[in-house]
């Protein structure tokens, strides 16, 4: 159901690393799908890019999956070193 409403719409979604704990990480990435293929017996084989960071602000639930409203993480390029 997730996969099929991303592919149906901007083809993004969220993911986090899941702690030993129960939950995950309050940190993620979001992610396009590049490509997607169904197989006969009902799994997906996705690939997908990184597009950016975020912080997770506020959870909920939708028909059983973990949602979350987040904040962007801004990429701050590193500033190269000078040369000697």
């Amino acid at each position: 159901l997730m996969l099929r409403r991303c592919l149906a719409s901007d083809q993004c979604f969220g993911m986090c690393v899941p702690q030993q704990e129960g939950g995950f990480t309050p940190y993620g990435t979001l992610l396009k799908i590049v490509s997607c293929n169904f197989t006969p017996d009902g799994r997906s084989e996705c690939e997908c890019v990184g597009i950016q960071c975020f912080r997770i602000v506020q959870t909920s639930q939708r028909d059983g999956y973990a949602i979350a409203q987040v904040e962007w993480i801004l990429d701050v390029p590193d500033t190269p070193e000078p040369e000697e």
